[in-house]
């Protein structure tokens, strides 16, 4: 019986990679980055646009990855692509609702409020080729250096 390992197969971590692609467009707020963390419109403006691409893949190289998220973001940008996306996520809506009470109820508002956003973040997580993470949220909000119920600081090795 031979226990030697099997090299016919691609190791499923090797290489893997996750990142984002942000870019704010259409005048006159359009951003531009002023550091690795920051962007900036230009002008003041009451609304803008951001649009966000994320791929998780396996690349050999950074410049592979950021060649693949680039594709992906000018694949998108195709009225078809987005089309479908649209109705995508107009189904994804439709499929099921809940009513927690009258508009007039403050309670009821927070609460359906609360069960919208955390549609949202599923719609977001399940349409990967993995699963929704088991231990919470991908996305985390406040400071994330002190343990709360959206950022267990135990799960940061599989984040």
């Amino acid at each position: 019986m031979s226990h030697a390992l099997n090299t016919s197969r691609r190791d499923p971590f090797l290489h893997l990679t996750f990142g984002a692609l942000l870019r704010g467009g259409g005048s006159p707020s359009s951003l531009s980055r002023v550091s690795p963390t920051e962007l900036m419109s230009q002008t003041a403006a009451t609304a803008l646009q951001l649009e966000v691409w994320t791929l998780a893949t396996q690349t050999d190289t950074p410049e592979e990855f950021e060649r693949k998220i680039l594709a992906e973001a000018a694949a998108y940008r195709s009225k078809t692509t987005h089309a479908r996306a649209a109705e995508a996520w107009a189904s994804y809506w439709q499929r099921s609702y809940v009513r927690f009470g009258p508009a007039s109820d403050v309670h009821a508002f927070e609460l359906s409020r609360r069960w919208m956003v955390q549609r949202a973040v599923h719609g977001m997580l399940g349409r990967g080729a993995w699963p929704i993470k088991f231990n919470g949220n991908l996305f985390t909000v406040g400071d994330v250096s002190k343990p709360t119920a959206e950022a267990d600081m135990w799960a940061k090795v599989h984040t």
